[in-house]
């Protein structure tokens, strides 16, 4: 049987997002962008506006503390067997995919795939948003 990442496609964008050296995160359900700002254009502003509801159910909800620093960049391989390890561990639940040459972690919002029907994915709690994405952007002096 083959098991399909229905959340592909925004984890690559939200990678893509990491790579150009922005942190994106959820604060009260109103999505936050910090880091390299600069590099917001016009077009990409609009790119992550209209997929705000995703990256908001993507980064909700937080990882636990313990998971935190593996959260939120791209992970080489041994961290991401770290990660995994610590998971496990703990009996968090996470989610682990290949974007641009490294490995994104999230939290796992369903169980594992092949238990999982369609009927209950459509009825799955999604994170609610308010305000609009550039309200609560920020910037962050990297000291450069």
């Amino acid at each position: 049987m083959v098991e399909l990442d229905y959340g592909k496609p925004i984890r690559v964008f939200y990678s893509n997002l990491l790579s150009m050296g922005l942190d994106l995160h959820v604060d009260h359900g109103r999505l936050t962008v910090d880091g390299n700002v600069d590099i917001l254009s016009p077009v990409l502003k609009e790119e992550i506006i209209k997929r705000k509801q995703f990256l908001i159910d993507l980064l909700t909800p937080a990882p636990v503390a313990e998971l935190a620093p593996y959260f939120g960049r791209l992970l080489r391989l041994d961290e991401l067997k770290e990660a995994l390890r610590l998971a496990e561990t703990i009996q968090a639940k996470v989610d682990a995919t290949p974007c641009n040459g490294g490995w994104l972690l999230v939290t796992s919002k369903y169980p594992a795939l092949d238990a999982v029907d369609d009927k209950q994915k459509a009825s799955a709690p999604r994170a609610e948003h308010s305000g609009d994405v550039w309200t609560a952007a920020r910037t962050h002096d990297n000291g450069n």
